[in-house]
């Protein structure tokens, strides 16, 4: 991953609140529900390249600035890969749905960080 390569790990660290390991040049970071290893060659999980759609995710929060805010409908990750994400819905989603301010009915408001 191109962009990976141009980053500065330990200052990304500290923004996003990752852990960063200064021997292997990687950080640990704790984002849906899992714990990736991101090194410049590509963001990992269990030792296995990610899969698309989460380093697609990891990816954008690791390069955003965190000043745009972006007015989405609200979408579980089984939106986007199609399958049944219902144990996470449960445990992660719903008990953060009552935190997001609405702007209207669907709508939540999602920073860039």
């Amino acid at each position: 991953m191109k962009s990976l390569k141009q980053i500065s790990f330990p200052k990304l660290a500290e923004r996003v609140i990752a852990l960063y390991n200064e021997e292997e040049d990687a950080l640990l970071l704790g984002m849906l529900g899992q714990e990736y290893v991101i090194h410049r060659e590509g963001i990992f999980l269990h030792g296995q390249k990610s899969p698309e759609i989460h380093s697609s995710i990891i990816l954008d929060y690791l390069l955003s600035s965190g000043t745009t805010q972006i007015m989405m409908p609200w979408r579980a990750i089984g939106d986007f890969t199609g399958q049944s994400s219902s144990d996470l819905r449960k445990k992660v989603e719903l008990p953060l749905t009552n935190y997001a301010p609405r702007s209207s009915p669907g709508q939540i408001h999602f920073f860039r960080w």
